[in-house]
């Protein structure tokens, strides 16, 4: 399993990137990232908080030889403010990437776009249905790929938040 920052070859943005790849044979889960609004000082991310104002954009490259990756990006909200977030009350919205095309990709997602997840399927949040981005209390990453289909691998960078329109690189 790889889960490391690196510069083996050109970034997506700057100089370094962060390599997420293994094999997992008994699961989907290769690896998971969390980024918690407490580690910049704060229960939630300073975020517009109109989810139509807001832009999560990231950079992801895939290898040729790669045909079975699978990247989830989690946002899961504070709605009731308490300083955590509580799977059954409250939102979680998910994007999810598959059949990426080869080498970099800017992908950019409006924040009121974002759906509730599972397994892949949208569904109806748990907690008040409405996109909050001044309410968000962590972003997961989750590296994920089919146990039977072998190793994969994503380089990921630049995660960023844009107000009013997507990243221009």
């Amino acid at each position: 399993m790889t889960f490391t920052i690196t510069g083996d070859r050109p970034a997506g943005q700057g100089n370094s990137y962060y390599d997420m790849g293994g094999l997992v044979d008994w699961d989907y889960l290769i690896g998971l990232i969390d980024f918690p609004a407490e580690a910049y000082g704060s229960p939630t991310f300073d975020l517009n908080p109109n989810g139509d104002q807001l832009y999560f954009n990231v950079f992801l490259y895939n290898d040729p030889t790669i045909m079975n990756e699978i990247v989830l990006f989690q946002f899961r909200e504070d709605d009731n403010g308490d300083g955590s977030f509580t799977e059954s009350s409250e939102d979680l919205y998910a994007v999810e990437f598959t059949d990426l095309e080869a080498g970099w990709q800017h992908i950019s997602v409006k924040y009121s776009d974002l759906n509730n997840l599972i397994n892949g399927q949208p569904a109806v949040p748990n907690g008040n249905g409405v996109h909050n981005p001044d309410k968000l209390h962590q972003i997961s990453v989750l590296m994920l790929a089919d146990p039977a289909t072998g190793y994969s691998q994503v380089l990921m960078d630049y995660l960023i938040f844009t107000e009013n329109e997507p990243l221009r690189p």
